[in-house]
């Protein structure tokens, strides 16, 4: 998967395209799901927080972003009782840093 991986504070959002990156897959754990993310939004938070501004920071290396949208893995697990449908079900999602 691409994530834009921030791995010291920015002096400027003209850098941020130097941080996309080739990141591994995630592995869901049991009661999780993969999501193909086809969206993710950019705050102004977010502008804050990979330049070193914001007053919550995460630990480097960080994922910014909190808002995506997308659709369940076709090679999701799905949990047990659960109504999605890889590869079909539409999602969104709000998240901290990850």
């Amino acid at each position: 998967m691409h994530g834009y991986q921030i791995k010291q504070n920015l002096e400027s959002l003209d850098q941020l395209a130097g941080c996309l990156t080739q990141l591994p897959d995630p592995v869901p754990t049991e009661n999780q799901v993969l999501i193909d993310v086809k969206c993710a939004g950019m705050n102004f938070f977010d502008t804050l927080q990979v330049r070193g501004l914001y007053q919550d920071q995460p630990p480097f290396p960080f994922i910014p972003g909190a808002e995506l949208s997308g659709v369940i893995s076709s090679n999701s697990p799905i949990p047990k009782g659960c109504p999605f449908v890889p590869g079909k079900t539409r999602v969104f999602g709000s998240t901290q840093v990850s």
